[in-house]
């Protein structure tokens, strides 16, 4: 609170208590397959505990509106004191239930349709603390089915807001637009379900991988249909596309025009796109 000079995560490591990480530790080890190296040792667990623990306390901060991002530091996300960075910011005090039901709330109105599993994946809660909430918006949540996917309130049931169902009942456009997806785009990470944006589940290693790495993605009418690597140059842009099995021989021209895209977004004055075999 004393300074406004942003900090990044690894400079939290010497003032983190003990406790803290000893609380942490046996999370790492208990999640190692997505948290640590393959053949790891005691020095990638400390590392890995670190991380965790100040994470989890930038996590409190922000919570409690004392934290808030503040930019990068090298290829790390840096944060800064709130009061500091925007001091007219109301900060409004909310009970933890008045501020769940708020969350729940809003992750519907961005995300449905969803089930009480998603909300509690993308909320980090239980499954049947997510339902409770659910229960307890009432008449601002209904039932809904979409497509093959469940429907009905019951367990697991679909559900959105509302005031949202006209909009989610209004007929698809004629066309879609292709977008090229960055790393960890949201859209990837908001359900616990992803058979909605990737049927075939063999191919979720190729989205969804070790270390919460999260692929870029190719997606045509909401759905991932290859995955995308960039390279800059010193005059374009490569990008490389990995197909998948929805990937169709016309969906290269809708690539190549985000491709060009986002050479312009990068200031460069091309871009070339190399398609891999399928597999």
């Amino acid at each position: 609170e004393s300074s406004a000079e942003p900090i990044a995560r690894a400079e939290l490591f010497e003032v983190l208590r003990p406790e803290l990480l000893a609380l942490c530790e046996p999370h790492v080890l208990e999640h190692a397959k997505w948290m640590l190296p393959k053949d790891h040792g005691p020095e990638e667990v400390r590392v890995a505990t670190q991380r965790l623990a100040a994470g989890r306390l930038l996590w409190c901060l922000a919570n409690d509106g004392h934290a808030c991002a503040a930019g990068k530091r090298g290829s790390e996300q840096a944060y800064a004191a709130r009061s500091k960075w925007f001091p007219e910011l109301t900060w409004p005090q909310r009970s933890g239930r008045q501020a769940n039901l708020e969350l729940a709330r809003r992750y519907l109105g961005l995300c449905a349709p969803a089930t009480p599993q998603d909300v509690a994946h993308f909320l980090g809660a239980r499954v049947r603390d997510a339902r409770a909430w659910l229960a307890e918006l009432g008449d601002e949540v209904v039932p809904v089915a979409c497509g093959g996917g469940p429907g009905g309130g019951g367990r697991g049931g679909l559900v959105a807001l509302a005031a949202d169902v006209d909009v989610l009942r209004a007929a698809a456009p004629d066309t879609w637009p292709l977008r090229l997806l960055p790393l960890w785009d949201t859209l990837l990470m908001t359900h616990a379900d992803k058979s909605w944006i990737a049927p075939v589940a063999g191919e979720h290693k190729a989205i969804w991988k070790r270390a919460a790495m999260v692929c870029a993605t190719v997606l045509v009418r909401g759905r991932v249909v290859a995955t995308w690597k960039q390279k800059r140059r010193a005059r374009w842009v490569d990008l490389e596309v990995q197909p998948l099995s929805g990937w169709r021989g016309e969906h290269l021209g809708g690539v190549e025009a985000e491709a060009e895209a986002l050479a312009q977004h990068l200031g460069l004055p091309d871009a070339r796109v190399r398609t891999q075999a399928i597999g």
